[in-house]
Parts: structure tokens; C-alpha cells; sequence
């Protein structure tokens, strides 16, 4: 007789839930993950691309001049995109995106609106 197991069905279906997801909103900004299927990737590195951008955006979030930085990860590699007021924000976003452990490299696409 077959015991059914009820919490390992409810983490299969959470795991697929959470899998389709693709963005995670950081004040106005967001992250970017690629569309599913397209992903050369393994499991366990899409794991760890999506804990490293976690981290970042938990860490750019308690500064509301970074609330228009978007966070992407792809093995190990963090990429800042958005616009933000200054070259000392854009700085900043950079500076707490190094203090994150684990992070390979930082590709900075944030651009600084000047004033016209």
C-alpha cells in the first residue's frame, strides 16, 4: 500500500510556482530573470544566481535613491541597470552590491539623469 505524502506534493507545486515568477519589484525598479526554456543554466546555479539577486535587492532597498535599480543575475554575475539622480547613488548601488557575498562580478548599466 502507497502512503500518500502530501508535503512533498506541496513543495513540488510551490518550487513550480516560484519558478515562473520573474520579477521581484525593488521600489520602482525590478529584477530580470531569462524566460523558462531558454536557460542554459543548472538547477542549483539558477538557485544561486536568484539568492545572489535576493541579496543585492534586499540590500539596495533600504536606500530610497536606488529605488529605480534593477537586479539580474547570470552565473554569478550582478547587473545594476536604471537611473538614479547622482554619480554618489550610482556609486553606492555598486558599493553595497560588493559588500553581498558570493558575487562573481558587477556589471554597472546604471545611468545618472543630469539636470537640463
Amino acid at each position: 500500500m502507497l502512503r500518500k505524502k502530501p508535503g512533498i506534493l506541496a513543495a513540488a507545486v510551490a518550487v513550480a510556482a516560484l519558478s515562473a515568477c520573474s520579477a521581484m519589484l525593488v521600489g520602482e525598479g525590478g529584477t530580470q530573470s531569462p524566460a523558462i526554456g531558454n536557460d542554459s543554466r543548472g538547477s542549483a546555479q539558477v538557485a544561486a544566481d536568484e539568492a545572489l539577486t535576493e541579496a543585492v535587492a534586499g540590500a539596495l532597498n533600504g536606500s530610497s535613491m536606488l529605488a529605480n535599480v534593477s537586479v539580474s543575475t547570470r552565473s554569478g554575475m550582478v547587473t545594476l541597470s536604471g537611473t538614479v539622480s547622482s554619480f554618489a547613488a550610482r556609486d553606492k548601488a555598486v558599493e553595497l552590491t560588493k559588500a553581498v557575498a558570493g558575487i562573481d562580478s558587477i556589471n554597472s548599466q546604471i545611468r545618472v539623469k543630469t539636470t537640463d
